[in-house]
Parts: structure tokens; C-alpha cells; sequence
């Protein structure tokens, strides 16, 4: 399992890997991408104790991305480093990302086994109008100025115009896969000319060539009406933790811990032993 996120939202968080600690059947790696972290942030997920997580921390804040990234607003340059996961988890097969704006209510194992195609993703096509298509998806996210190249390199390729996408919220990545093809040179490629966001990088790399989850294993709070979701999701800019009236705020409730992240530091600063492991990432490391 792989997370990554920033200062901003790491109180936030710590509910996504509580639920997922919970309805796991089974022991589980668990991957924190770090970025730009307080020290006290640091020492409260170093001491961070979940039943049946072994949580390790890899800081990327000395890895920079190439050109001048177009970000939503309500995301940060943490998830980019999610760009990097194969060349940063290199004895691992495959693995299940999560954003953090979501939980989990069920063991995970089914959506780890997913049989996937060459482009090694699986992932929930969108379902928003704007978003639903590449072209679509290109015309909302890149940059005014980048759009036309962006589109006539698609139809160089080929890529029909009505090629679904994805929200990349909740990802099954074949990491061998995704090292044969190329995803991070691509990718990283992608971001460097056009400035693109990580969700639409993905995207542009698959040219619709993807595992369709089932929408239990992403809903969308306030867009779907599953009975029965096995993670539930809230994509955009209204989180449970910044709006009170959203669908399954109660459950997203019933993951609160306590966030004492100053006391653990404290703690750290007297000669408490840290449980997770930390390791900075090196741009150097991370050379194509």
C-alpha cells in the first residue's frame, strides 16, 4: 500500500490508514511518500502504531519535478511523488495507492489480485461531465497554451476522442509492468513540457488502455448512490474534514485518532525510540 501527502493535510490523514488497519485481514507494507513535514510530523507517523501496518516513511522533499506544474487547488506537489513508485519500491510487484481523502471499509487483497492489462493501472473511470473523456480531461487541467499540442499528439497516436478516464484516488499498480513500459520517463516527460498534474500524466501514459474498477472500490461521496462501497472516496475541493453536510461524514468520523504530534516530538526530543523507519530520498537516487 503506498500514501503520500504533505504537512497540510497529514492530521487529516492518519484516517485513511486507521480504516485501512482496521478491515485488513492481513499484514500489510505500508508506504508513506513524505513531503515537506514539521519535525512533529514526523514524530508522531515515526511512532504511529496501526494493527497489522508496517509503515515506512521515504521524505522526497529534496525531489523537485521539471517545468512549472499546473496543480488543482486542492492538491499539492505531494502526490507527484507518486510518479516514482517503481523506481522507489524496486522488490515489489505491484501496489495499491490510496489518497488520503478516503477510507477503507473492507480487507484490500481482492483489489491488490486484480488481473490488469499492459499498461499496468486499474482504476475507477471518472463519471463528472469535464472529466470523463482525455480530451475533456486535457481541456479542464492543462494549461490554455499546452492544450492544442496535448490533443494533437493524442490524435497522432491515434487515441480516439472518446477514450474514458480515471480517477487516480485509488490505484492498482503493476510495478513491472509499469517499468517495462516506461511510466516514469513518460510521465516525468509529460510534466516537463506541459506542466501537467499527476492525475492527468496517468492518464495521457494509459490513452484509455485500463482496468475498470468497480465503483464499490472508489465511490464518490455526493456523486454515487452504492449500497454496498468497499472504500469511500471525497474527490474535490469539499473534504469531510472543511464541509459538514457531506454524504458519510459519519463514518469518516468513526476513524478519528488522536493527533498529538507536538507531544511525540517531545517525546523524540527526550530518547523516545521511533517505531517507522525514515528514509530522505536523494534526487540522485532517482536518475532515468
Amino acid at each position: 500500500m503506498a500514501f503520500a501527502f504533505d504537512d497540510r493535510i497529514a492530521r487529516q490523514s492518519v484516517r485513511a490508514l486507521t480504516s485501512l488497519s482496521r478491515n485488513s485481514r492481513q499484514e500489510l507494507d505500508a508506504v508513506i511518500l513524505a513531503r515537506c513535514w514539521k519535525p512533529w510530523t514526523v514524530a508522531y507517523y515515526r511512532a504511529l502504531e496501526l494493527e497489522r501496518l508496517r509503515i515506512r516513511i521515504l521524505d522526497m522533499s529534496a525531489v523537485s519535478f521539471p517545468g512549472d506544474l499546473r496543480l488543482l487547488a486542492h492538491t499539492t506537489a505531494a502526490t507527484m511523488d507518486r510518479l516514482y513508485l517503481p523506481m522507489l519500491l524496486p522488490s515489489a510487484d505491484r501496489v495499491v495507492y490510496l489518497d488520503t481523502d478516503l477510507i477503507c471499509l473492507a480487507d484490500l487483497a481482492p483489489l491488490y489480485d486484480l488481473a490488469l492489462p499492459d499498461s499496468g493501472i486499474a482504476a475507477r473511470p471518472s463519471v463528472k461531465e469535464g472529466y470523463a473523456t482525455l480530451p475533456d480531461l486535457v481541456k479542464t487541467w492543462a494549461r490554455p497554451r499546452d492544450r492544442e499540442t496535448i490533443l494533437d499528439e493524442l490524435v497522432r497516436n491515434g487515441v480516439p476522442a472518446t477514450l474514458r478516464t480515471f480517477n487516480a484516488g485509488v490505484l492498482v499498480m503493476d510495478l513491472q509492468k509499469l517499468r517495462r513500459r516506461s511510466f516514469i520517463r513518460t510521465t516525468l516527460d509529460l510534466v516537463r513540457r506541459f506542466g501537467v498534474n499527476d492525475q492527468l500524466a496517468i492518464n495521457l501514459y494509459t490513452k484509455g488502455e485500463f482496468e475498470p474498477l468497480d465503483p464499490s472500490w472508489n465511490l464518490f461521496a455526493g456523486q454515487d448512490t452504492h449500497n454496498a462501497p468497499l472504500i469511500i472516496h471525497w474527490p474535490g475541493r469539499k473534504k469531510p474534514w472543511n464541509t459538514d453536510d457531506l454524504p458519510f461524514n459519519n463514518l469518516w468520523d468513526s476513524y478519528a485518532r488522536e493527533y498529538d504530534p507536538i507531544r511525540q516530538w517531545i517525546r523524540a526530543r527526550l530518547g523516545s525510540r521511533p517505531v517507522n523507519p525514515l528514509q530522505r530520498i536523494e534526487p540522485s537516487w532517482l536518475t532515468l
